[in-house]
Formats: C-alpha cells, sequence, structure tokens
C-alpha cells in the first residue's frame, strides 16, 4: 500500500529559484506533484490533467531522442506549422544554430543539457521543472549548465524552479529555498540565507564546518549573546531569541575564522589553539587545530612559508551564529 508523503510547500518562483535540499527530502516529489503524476493538493493547476498543465519539465539526465538531430529533438513537442524554422530559431537566440544538424552523441554534456532545455522550453510553459540538472556532471560542465541556466531564463522570460542538492547552483539564482523536514525552513535571496541560515543543519548544508555547543550566560542585545564553551565566553549573534541558561549550538563558516598574531591577544573571541593538520592547496591554505577548539579553517596562501604551529585565531561575533539546540 501506497504511504503518503507530508509535504507542505508554498514558493513565489521568480528568474531561476532553487529548492535546495538533501536527498530523500521530497524533492522530486515535490515536482511530480506540481506535473500531476502524484495525487496531491496542488495550487493553481491541480485541477487540470497533466498534460494540460502549463510546465515545462527536465527530468535527471538529458533524454534526448539519440536517433534524431538536434532541431528535432527540439522540436518534437512543437505542434502545426514549421517546426524546423521554430527549432532554429530557438536555437539562434542561445547562439546554437550551427548544431542544428547534429546528432546528440556529437555535443558536449552541456550542449546536451541546453538542448534538452530548449526542447522543454518549446512547449511555451509558464514555469520550467528542472530535477538536478548538475547532477554527475564535472566542475567544467555543471559550471557551464549553471550560466546557461540563468541566461535562458533571461533570454525566454520563463522562470525556472531548480530542485538541488548542489549548494553551487544556488550563487546564480535571484531566490533560493531550503527544504527540510516535509517543509521549507527559509526562502529569499541567496546572500541573506547563506548569511543566515535556518538552523545548524542547514548551515551544514551550505557549507559551515565548525560546530560547537555551548551555553547562554548573557544577553547584550536584541540578537547578540555571550555564550560559554568549555572555558570560554564569546560573543555570538542569535537566530532567535535565547534565554540564559539556554543550551545552543555555534558555527562558524571556515573562511570566517580569522588569522591573528600573537600581539593581538586584545582582540574579541580570540582562541589560542595548536594546529594539528595543514593542507595546502593552489588558492587555499587549510587547518584543523586541536581539542577542545577543534576549528578548520582557510586563507588565501599568498605566504609560501612554513605555517605556525600555534595559531591565534579571532571569531567575530557577527559571523559567529548560534541557534536553539534542540
Amino acid at each position: 500500500m501506497d504511504t503518503p508523503v507530508a509535504l507542505d510547500i508554498s514558493l513565489e518562483v521568480e528568474g531561476l529559484s532553487v529548492l535546495l535540499g538533501r536527498s530523500g527530502e521530497g524533492k522530486t516529489t515535490f515536482l511530480r506533484a506540481l506535473l500531476g503524476l502524484l495525487p496531491a493538493r496542488v495550487e493553481p493547476w491541480g485541477h487540470l490533467p497533466t498534460e494540460q498543465r502549463p510546465l515545462g519539465y527536465l527530468p535527471q539526465g538529458y533524454r534526448l531522442f539519440p536517433h534524431l538531430r538536434v532541431w528535432q529533438n527540439i522540436a518534437f513537442p512543437m505542434r502545426g506549422g514549421d517546426r524546423r524554422q521554430a527549432a532554429l530559431e530557438l536555437l539562434e537566440r542561445i547562439g546554437m544554430a550551427r548544431f542544428a544538424e547534429q546528432y546528440p552523441a556529437a555535443l558536449s554534456g552541456g550542449q546536451q543539457q541546453r538542448v534538452a532545455l530548449l526542447r522543454a522550453i518549446a512547449r511555451k510553459p509558464k514555469l520550467l521543472l528542472l530535477d538536478e540538472p548538475t547532477s554527475a556532471l564535472d566542475p567544467q560542465t555543471r559550471d557551464e549548465i549553471i550560466a546557461a541556466l540563468s541566461e535562458e531564463s533571461a533570454i525566454f522570460s520563463i522562470p525556472l524552479l531548480v530542485v538541488t542538492h548542489d549548494v553551487s547552483i544556488c550563487a546564480a539564482a535571484q531566490r533560493m529555498a531550503i527544504l527540510q523536514e516535509g517543509g521549507i525552513q527559509a526562502v529569499g535571496e541567496p546572500a541573506e540565507i547563506f548569511a543566515r541560515p535556518p538552523n545548524p543543519q542547514a548551515a551544514q548544508m551550505l557549507g559551515m564546518e565548525n560546530f560547537f555547543t555551548g551555553r547562554i550566560e548573557e544577553k547584550l542585545s536584541q540578537q547578540e549573546y555571550l555564550v560559554r564553551i568549555h572555558s570560554r565566553r564569546l560573543r555570538a549573534t542569535g537566530m532567535a531569541d535565547h534565554s540564559p541558561g539556554e543550551e545552543v549550538i555555534l558555527g562558524i563558516r571556515a573562511e570566517h575564522v580569522l588569522l591573528r598574531h600573537a600581539k593581538d591577544t586584545d582582540a574579541e573571541n580570540l582562541i589560542v589553539s595548536e594546529a594539528v593538520e595543514w593542507h595546502r592547496q593552489p588558492l587555499w591554505q587549510r587547518f584543523v587545530t586541536a581539542a577542545p577548539f577543534s576549528l578548520r579553517g582557510r586563507f588565501l596562501a599568498q605566504d609560501r612559508s612554513d605555517p605556525p604551529r600555534t595559531l591565534y585565531l579571532q571569531l567575530p561575533a557577527e559571523k559567529l551564529l548560534l541557534w536553539k539546540k534542540r
């Protein structure tokens, strides 16, 4: 017997919008419900059969017909008129008319994805739905696809809703939302959500690496608190209203951990610790410090000298975020 899935999702889509969630959160189920492939209460097109809903859909993978030329793949959903000319006009608008007579196998992965996107656009939908469009792509192709999504949304004036677990797509989006536990936990501009994730799980999904358990000692202002972690008192920014004595989770992104000098002993939220790991990369140097403050940090690798063993690290209060511990 089928088991109902509890999803309560309401979104306003504009331009390129991203619904971000981990695997198993129900992203694909949500799309299938919108399309009418699953029974669900859906607005505004829930009263229409699947074939009449003004939606375009790009599933995982390209799903191009290998025996059809590029223009034939794009023209497949078209009706009436000169289908070839209409397909060529779509290709011309994104600078790919020269590939019209090619077969999909002759195209790069990024080009195949763009053709698949044009085929979905050929139906003239009011909303285009994409399911994990960068799944299993190499970094170069992924970046090409992300750029194409943003460009084609603008060219054709069709809003795109991308459901994905790939955080990198969010950088090109006008809006994003986080799907967790069957509902939307945050929605807004990507920069706002990256700066203030709604909970530790979302912060981790967005790339935050450092988390600690602490206890509120004092409320300094509406969103500022003194928090005790181990033997230290640190100033942090709250994500909700907290009370003295409350146990909380604190987090900070690796790139927000600042490397200071030994003379900066009066710097706020200064942690002195020993480095136990160093990883030199072409652009970054990454480090991990010893317990009890096991911090991960990174900085631009401009200095090629051997890194120091004792590190003086500042955790800026406005970047050190805290959430209620569940």
